[in-house]
């Protein structure tokens, strides 16, 4: 298993495996991949990963959701072949020991940060959070360069990295590169706050409303 830039892992615990999704190196590999591996933790001090599944993806892969049923979700920081414009967005079926491709859409331009409640999956690009269902199809995008508005000079919202939901005031909370933090009220998919925050925050957790 050539894993030259592994940029993401989840956990599949009904499985006992994870899924590495490997965003690529040009001058080693020209392509990207995904990647199940099993995991054997009888011996908790040394446990055995052992690739069960390897396939070919896009260049460029981000973050991976699951949505816990079988669905894989992953934006890729390469132009798609249905529209240059905007970078490619796939959905993939996972089962045990084996992943499959189940559908390809559009993303906006460098995604990063990708999360969802099941129903609807929210991805972060350039200035943008975008909402879809789970067949991939745009149903709204928040403009995060408005951030400007409340006062923050050069919000730098292009350099977005995570999304988090917070699901008891139905809010998503997007963080960047140079330290701001986005708040959208999911309910009119508007920016409703930023605010500074710390540098480079990425992998961002909610429990209850403290982040």
């Amino acid at each position: 298993v050539a894993l030259p830039n592994p940029i993401s892992v989840i956990s599949d615990v009904a499985n006992n495996q994870i899924v590495v999704a490997n965003s690529n190196v040009d001058y080693l590999y020209s392509q990207g991949s995904l990647a199940v591996l099993s995991v054997d933790a009888t011996d908790t001090n040394a446990p055995l990963l052992t690739a069960q599944d390897i396939i070919e993806a896009p260049n460029y892969a981000v973050q991976i959701y699951s949505d816990g049923a079988g669905s894989l979700y992953v934006p890729f920081r390469e132009a798609s072949s249905i529209d240059e414009a905007h970078d490619t967005f796939k959905k993939y079926t996972l089962a045990a020991n084996s992943i499959t491709e189940a559908l390809t859409g559009t993303v906006a331009d460098d995604p990063f940060g990708i999360t969802g409640n099941g129903a609807a999956i929210y991805t972060v690009s350039n200035d943008v959070l975008e909402i879809y269902d789970t067949s991939l199809v745009l149903q709204a995008s928040v403009d995060l360069s408005l951030a400007e508005d409340y006062s923050i000079d050069d919000s730098e919202s292009a350099d977005v990295f995570s999304v988090a939901l917070d699901v008891t005031n139905n809010r998503a909370v997007v963080s960047n590169e140079t330290g701001r933090m986005f708040i959208v009220d999911l309910t009119t998919n508007t920016l409703a706050q930023a605010v500074d925050g710390a540098l480079s925050s990425s992998g961002l957790v909610i429990n209850n409303d403290i982040l």
